[in-house]
């Protein structure tokens, strides 16, 4: 029988604020942006990405995030926000719009990538429109905060990192920067994040116009004093993933678990798996699988756990997670993992597996797997050993299982909160783990 091994995991977690306070730039609307008149940005053909976080102060306007270039030439590049979505205006080109509507108030992550042949938009971390074009940009005139070669479209609300690549940054290094918060300053490499040395513009707005890239090309504010505001709370992400891991991998399914240290407004979990080098597609969501649903809002940790099934020993597979809050908003996090193969080493053994989520408020689920057929007990007890309910209790195939348990006992009362085991009998083996109830 040839063993498979799993070869990579990649799964931890980074602060996700820089330590003590952290300053965004305020634009009032009216005339206030800030010009980079000794920057040479990237032009013509040549690969470019700008990345930003921005707030907005209300939805009923057309506003420019940042860009370069020249309108009479038609070289002109801006990124900017049309009709409550992100838009990439390129004159002489046309347009790239996104999909996402951004709702005033809310942090968002804005990325625009050109490498010569396609761009890209992402908004928090996700693809958010692409398209092949050939582009032509000017080089000047670099502009954050209104258009960049006429007096129009002025940014009302927040801007911060504001950041200029010479190079087309990949799916995997937006995504961490994203997935940091503000806690990664892109000017040092860090996880999947490599391309420091592309970075030739860097704006973090710590009370200054400092460019803190090598070029040291600093910004000039215009429209009175420039404003900025204490946002590290504000910039705070909803939830936080400690780790992301493999529990097992076999042919009968690959168990993924992942824990977060606490949760804010959060609806459930979307998990992605790629195989083979091919696109990442959906394979479980919180609203097709109940055992994906978040917490809400809690400050304990919690386990969750999903077992693909949909496997085989001649694929090699990655994966990645995202959450989505009460508002919609789907943030894919940077952990992911890498190179899952799978092996027949736990083929033999009876397994059962931790609950998840755990802790839980209302339903939990179990997994187990039996090699062989056999007669299988599952039953619930408190701390004193007494039975409160039976879960199984009948003779089964071979193969992975599923059980899920709404916190009642036989008598169908819904049990106090506390903790309790859980305990499989199967073949005179006994095997218990413990979970915690919440109100």
């Amino acid at each position: 029988m040839q063993i498979l091994k799993i070869l990579k995991y990649s799964y931890f977690i980074i602060p996700c604020l820089i330590a003590g306070q952290n300053y965004a730039l305020y634009f009032d609307g009216s005339n206030d942006y800030v010009s980079i008149p000794g920057l040479t940005a990237p032009g013509g053909s040549n690969s470019h990405t700008l990345s930003a976080w921005m707030k907005r102060s209300t939805t009923n306007r057309n506003e420019t995030i940042a860009g370069w270039g020249n309108d009479a030439t038609n070289q002109l590049f801006d990124v900017r926000i049309n009709n409550n979505k992100i838009s990439w205006h390129h004159y002489g080109s046309g347009e790239l719009a996104g999909s996402t509507t951004l709702s005033a108030n809310t942090w968002y992550h804005i990325v625009a990538s050109y490498d010569g042949t396609t761009q890209k938009l992402y908004v928090n971390g996700s693809l958010d429109g692409s398209q092949n074009r050939s582009l032509n940009t000017g080089t000047g005139n670099v502009k954050i905060g209104r258009q960049p070669d006429w007096n129009g479209q002025y940014f009302y609300g927040f801007i911060d990192e504001v950041a200029i690549w010479d190079e087309a940054l990949t799916a995997s290094e937006v995504s961490s920067i994203y997935a940091s918060g503000v806690g990664m300053a892109v000017s040092s490499n860090s996880g999947n994040y490599t391309s420091s040395s592309n970075l030739i513009g860097y704006w973090q707005f710590q009370q200054n116009l400092n460019d803190t890239s090598s070029g040291s090309n600093n910004g000039t504010f215009s429209g009175g004093s420039p404003s900025y505001s204490n946002v590290s709370s504000d910039l705070a992400l909803p939830v936080e993933i400690t780790s992301f891991q493999i529990l097992h991998a076999n042919r009968n399914g690959i168990r993924l678990e992942w824990v977060t240290g606490s949760e804010i407004d959060n609806l459930g979990f979307i998990l992605d798996r790629k195989k083979n080098s091919t696109d990442w597609i959906q394979i479980a969501s919180y609203l097709t699988h109940q055992e994906l649903q978040g917490q809400g809002t809690v400050s304990h940790h919690t386990t969750y756990g999903y077992t693909d099934r949909m496997v085989s020993s001649n694929d090699v597979y990655d994966y990645r997670i995202a959450d989505i809050d009460y508002a919609g908003n789907v943030k894919y996090h940077f952990q992911e993992i890498f190179n899952v193969s799978i092996e027949d080493s736990d083929l033999e053994r009876f397994q059962i597996h931790q609950n998840y989520p755990n802790p839980y408020n209302s339903v939990t689920a179990v997994d187990y797997y039996l090699p062989r057929s056999a007669y299988v007990k599952i039953r619930v007890v408190d701390m004193l050993g007494n039975v409160q309910t039976t879960l199984v209790d009948v003779y089964q195939e071979r193969g992975n299982k599923t059980i899920y348990w709404n916190s009642t006992n036989e008598m169908g009362m819904r049990l106090p909160s506390g903790i309790y085991f859980y305990q499989m009998e199967v073949e005179n083996q006994t095997m218990i783990r413990k979970m915690i109830l919440l109100k």
